[in-house]
Order: structure tokens, then C-alpha cells, then sequence
């Protein structure tokens, strides 16, 4: 009891160094739940980590976000019949975690993050987020002074399902234009930088079109974006230029399987 209350003071406190208890806060969420149990979803758990998001609690709020990420990560190992069951439940816990992305409490903002990237990763559910969501990680990811908090955001940016292209007007992203540049510069480092940029550039329409993005994504290559559901997704809408590399990626993926 003393360490958690250490280690969570230590987090929630938004002191120096703070991001280097995101590891610890995780765990001590967890145990908390579910002790030396396998984690498992129900529908007690699911409203309670709804009500714990939406409760005012900081401590309660960033234990229900932390959960919910490590839940999310399970969503492969469920059946077909759970995995209907787990879309339904996390669809208030995805808009409740939106409502935490917020610059004023980066320690929150963080574990929500963190959430929904893999949220997003494993479709729960398939929809799309509302728009805000998206717009709130991406103000995340440019502007946080946190690297940690902007490397999380830009993940969860990277495996939100897209919405549809025209969903933003070309003004919500600000005046980008030379932090896209300083970005593009390092575009060969394959980290989730460059897959926001990515779709960020399929978001705006600029300064690539449609056969330079998907030309751009089949010279980064198998390692890093193949995996990626919204990736596809991109590549599925970019006519056929877009289809060439996703022929490209899966005859690799099989060549690789053996």
C-alpha cells in the first residue's frame, strides 16, 4: 500500500520525470482488479471502468484507462461470439477516454492514449471515433511538451479507424506546414511519427497525392505499416496505386510465412 501510494503520487502529481511511472501505474492498476488472475472482461467491469472514467477521481479515472488498455490487448484471444460482446462494451469506454485527451492533465491524457492506441489497434469497435477524438491526439502528438504523452498520442492517432476523408475541413489542423517538413525530413525512421504523418497527409490532401502517398507507404515498406489497420484502409482508398502495395505487402507477408 505504501509503494502504490508512492508510485501514484509520484505519477498523478505531474511532476519531473513522471512518464517513468507509467510502467509501475500500470501494473499496480491491474493488480488492484484482478490480483494474480488472468484479467477477464465482464459486464461489471465494463460499466464500472464507464463509471470510474466519467467518476471525477483522478486516481479511479487513470486506473480505469490503464485497465481498459490491458483488456483491449486480450480482444485476439476471445471468440468470435466474445469479440461481438467486447465491441459493444468498449464503445463507451473509447468515447469516455476521448474526454481525457486533454493538455491540462497530461498524466491522464497519457493513460487514455495509451488506451486507445491499443483500442484502435485491436478495431473495439470497428467504427470510427468521433472527429474530436482524432482532432484532440493529434494536438496531442504536435504540441505536448511530454515525449512520452506525444509518442502515445501519435500512436493512438495511427490505429483509430478512418473516418471519412472529407470529415475535416483543411483549417482544424493549424498552421502545420513546416512541422509536417521537420517531420518529412526524418520520414526513413520507421516509428509511429512517420505512420501519423501518413495519414495525416491523407487527412489534408497535401503535399502528396494520391499515388506519391501510396508510393510513400510501399517505400517504407513491410516492416512497420502492414500490420496497421488504418494503413490498409489508406492504401484501399488510393485507387490503384494504392492496391499495388498492398499486393506487394501480402505476397512478402507470405513469403515470409513460408
Amino acid at each position: 500500500m505504501v509503494f502504490q501510494e508512492i508510485a501514484e503520487k509520484a505519477y498523478f502529481v505531474n511532476g519531473k520525470g513522471w512518464e517513468e511511472y507509467k510502467y509501475t501505474i500500470r501494473d499496480l492498476a491491474l493488480y488492484a482488479i484482478f490480483h494474480d488472475r488472468k484479467p477477464q472482461l465482464s459486464d461489471d467491469l465494463a460499466l464500472s471502468l464507464t463509471q470510474s472514467l466519467s467518476s471525477g477521481n483522478r486516481l479511479e479515472i487513470g486506473r480505469a484507462a490503464f485497465i481498459s488498455m490491458r483488456l483491449s490487448r486480450l480482444y485476439k484471444d476471445a471468440s468470435g461470439e466474445e469479440q461481438c460482446l467486447w465491441a459493444k462494451q468498449f464503445q463507451p469506454l473509447r468515447d469516455a477516454l476521448g474526454q481525457l485527451l486533454t493538455p491540462d492533465d497530461p498524466p491522464l491524457a497519457l493513460a487514455a492514449s495509451w488506451a486507445l492506441a491499443w483500442i484502435g489497434a485491436s478495431r473495439l469497435p470497428s467504427t470510427p471515433p468521433e472527429p474530436s477524438i482524432l482532432l484532440s491526439l493529434y494536438r496531442l502528438w504536435r504540441n505536448s511538451e511530454s515525449k512520452d504523452l506525444a509518442r502515445f498520442a501519435a500512436w493512438a492517432f495511427v490505429t483509430q479507424p478512418l473516418l471519412p476523408r472529407d470529415t475535416f475541413k483543411a483549417d482544424v489542423w493549424g498552421d502545420c506546414d513546416a512541422w509536417f517538413e521537420q517531420l518529412v525530413e526524418n520520414l526513413d525512421q520507421l516509428d509511429f511519427n512517420t505512420s501519423a504523418l501518413m495519414i495525416l497527409a491523407w487527412y489534408r490532401r497535401i503535399p502528396w497525392n494520391d499515388e506519391e502517398l501510396a508510393e510513400k507507404l510501399g517505400k517504407i515498406g513491410l516492416a512497420r505499416h502492414s500490420y496497421l489497420s488504418t494503413t490498409r484502409e489508406i492504401l484501399a482508398t488510393l485507387g490503384e496505386p494504392g492496391r499495388r502495395v498492398l499486393n506487394e505487402w501480402d505476397e512478402k507477408a507470405e513469403k515470409a510465412a513460408g
